[in-house]
């Protein structure tokens, strides 16, 4: 055999080389082109063939590997330009035999290597010891508290319906326990506060209701309202009363607010008769009305047009409305639009339609940017 590839390697022919040799032309044509595919100095064809199927990587390669790196899957694959973090050999099988190739322009017996090798990406595990040297390496700095002056809380207690069996003062120590971190606390009042409007116990529409004794909820209302708003400044905090007409009372609860007004002008007051109420807080806007008049999914857009110098620039904004008793919130284009829920008990017309709700105020809770938290009270 290395006659015939001397006299190859010297330019003969097959033909002449078989003449010479008396070996058989086809075998001659066999020697030369396995010794071409071995030791050719130009790149061969498909000398390395990667194939994938059902999550498996079948590669056939020529790479030469000591002993040691026989033995090690890592330095196999890598090898093979395999990333051994992300894959795990499934099957290998190397092999090596002897053939010829030219050395210093002489034909010399060379060692030769074929690797076949089947790779599959690693299955993702958690690694606990991984995560406890991250968290053992983690240099542990006193926590730097931004410096403000807290934020604000919304009392909105919505469709009151004092006359009902209610019991609100319960509530004063929650509100007050709640303000104690707060700059200032907005206080909506109105929004049904009362649940009839005259003591001849019909509505604002003339619509009649159950009788209720008006003189003791109108001083319930003012002496809750007396309380929390005296407690508030004491405290220190800024106070402002929002007044916002209800269906059911805008007469007899316009009278309280303005009685608060005058026993307590340490507040700020807004007793106008306007529908929809709204205040900036810092990079929030805030909008109110009772929910009985307009359309609540225009609610939004409405707030807008009617307030653009608190919604237009406003970082984030919240509407919140009544009169429904029920609790809902809609997120409209970065607005949210809230149906607040009340605490109050029910009236003999919510009895009888067989209307149910869950029973509870919200407070909310702002910092610069938006609603903070919202507690159930």
């Amino acid at each position: 055999m290395d006659k015939i590839i001397e006299l190859h390697l010297q330019g003969l022919g097959r033909r002449r080389i078989s003449k010479q040799t008396g070996i058989s032309e086809r075998r001659v044509r066999d020697t030369i082109t396995k010794y071409r595919q071995s030791n050719s100095s130009e790149p061969q064809r498909n000398k390395r063939t990667v194939t994938y199927q059902g999550g498996v990587v079948d590669i056939a390669d020529k790479v030469e590997l000591s002993d040691d790196e026989l033995l090690s899957p890592e330095a196999i694959m890598r090898a093979c330009n395999i990333d051994p973090t992300k894959f795990e050999v499934v099957t290998f099988q190397h092999s090596e035999w002897d053939g010829m190739a030219k050395v210093n322009d002489k034909m010399q017996t060379k060692r030769l290597y074929s690797i076949k090798l089947k790779v599959r990406p690693k299955k993702i595990q958690f690694d606990l010891d991984a995560c406890l040297a991250n968290v053992t390496s983690i240099e542990v700095k006193d926590i730097e508290y931004a410096d403000n002056n807290g934020g604000l809380l919304e009392v909105f207690l919505t469709d009151s319906h004092r006359g009902l069996d209610n019991n609100y003062d319960r509530l004063l120590g929650a509100i007050t326990e709640r303000s104690k971190a707060m700059q200032k606390v907005v206080i909506v009042y109105g929004s049904d506060e009362f649940h009839v409007d005259n003591v001849k116990n019909t509505t604002v529409n003339g619509t009649q209701l159950e009788p209720i004794d008006l003189n003791e909820a109108w001083e319930d209302s003012y002496g809750f309202y007396f309380k929390l708003i005296y407690k508030l400044i004491q405290m220190g905090k800024e106070v402002e009363v929002i007044y916002l007409p209800g269906n059911h009372d805008s007469t007899i609860s316009f009278s309280v607010v303005k009685a608060l007004e005058k026993s307590l002008p340490q507040a700020k007051y807004d007793v106008s008769m306007e529908q929809y109420k709204a205040m900036r807080w810092k990079g929030v806007g805030i909008g109110w009305t009772h929910g009985d008049k307009g359309r609540k999914q225009d609610y939004d857009r409405l707030f807008l047009k009617r307030y653009p110098w608190i919604f237009g620039d406003a970082l984030y904004s919240e509407i919140h409305y009544g009169h429904i008793h029920q609790e809902s919130a809609k997120d409209s284009y970065g607005n949210m639009i809230r149906s607040l829920p009340t605490g109050t008990a029910q009236s003999q017309w919510t009895i009888d339609s067989g209307y149910e709700s869950v029973q509870r105020f919200q407070l909310f809770e702002y910092d610069d940017y938006g609603v903070k938290a919202i507690y159930y009270v």
